[in-house]
């Protein structure tokens, strides 16, 4: 068995905001922006075709809406003298990881916005897709991005369940893509709560990688998904 990787906390704070800037373009390539195929044989089936993709719509501006509240905080820590500038430091550094996921989001947004508009019917607007964030969150570095992990974690599960419901392969083409980078997304905030905040003498990719689906597929022969793991604690 071969030890786990060792990655030094000054390599690791130097590369991520580049990892975090290249972690969907594979997700979210120029390829999802053809015009969607329109089918109006069944009104019905329009509908809820539509009601599907605007669901995804308002979970995408959440978390648009999530990342700029997350944000605002880091900065906060990020700019406030009084903090220790270790602390300082890792609070800019998630805050590019994280304004890079945000700015995927805003993509996704887009994309479904153009979906919805494709079948003539009106996209959800972002003032009634608002983020709740916990009452009881304690603003830390730790913090956030522990509840930017579980969020994404949550997004891509749901996501990934309604993917087989559209009617439209294209439309199923876009979510599955946009469900890989959440799942992007969720891996690389875990494996950063690992690496920067858990008690471990090393990375460990088995934590951080540790399904091989994004929901279960025990009913047709696979395993277990991601929602068998748990939330990653936050501190109150």
């Amino acid at each position: 068995m071969k030890p786990p990787l060792h990655l030094p906390r000054r390599l690791l704070l130097q590369r991520l905001p580049l990892l975090a800037s290249a972690s969907a373009l594979t997700a979210c390539g120029e390829g999802l922006l053809r015009p969607p195929t329109r089918f109006v044989d069944d009104p019905y089936a329009v509908a809820r075709e539509a009601s599907t993709l605007n669901t995804l719509l308002a979970l995408a501006y959440k978390a648009v809406d999530g990342y700029a509240q997350g944000l605002a905080r880091l900065a906060t820590l990020r700019d406030d003298p009084s903090r220790p500038p270790e602390e300082r430091d890792l609070a800019g550094v998630v805050y590019a990881v994280e304004s890079a996921f945000q700015r995927h989001h805003a993509d996704h947004v887009a994309l479904l916005t153009h979906a919805v508009r494709a079948l003539d019917s009106t996209p959800v607007r972002p003032q009634d897709a608002r983020y709740q964030a916990p009452g009881e969150l304690r603003s830390s570095v730790a913090n956030l991005l522990k509840l930017a992990a579980n969020e994404e974690r949550r997004a891509s599960i749901g996501v990934n369940l309604v993917v087989e419901g559209l009617g439209v392969a294209e439309h199923r083409f876009i979510v599955a893509a946009i469900e890989g980078t959440l799942t992007q997304h969720h891996q690389v905030l875990e494996a950063l709560v690992a690496t920067l905040f858990q008690v471990a003498p090393a990375f460990d990719p088995a934590r951080a990688f540790p399904q091989s689906y994004v929901s279960s597929t025990t009913d047709v022969g696979g395993g277990a998904g991601l929602q068998e793991q748990p939330d990653l604690a936050i501190d109150g």
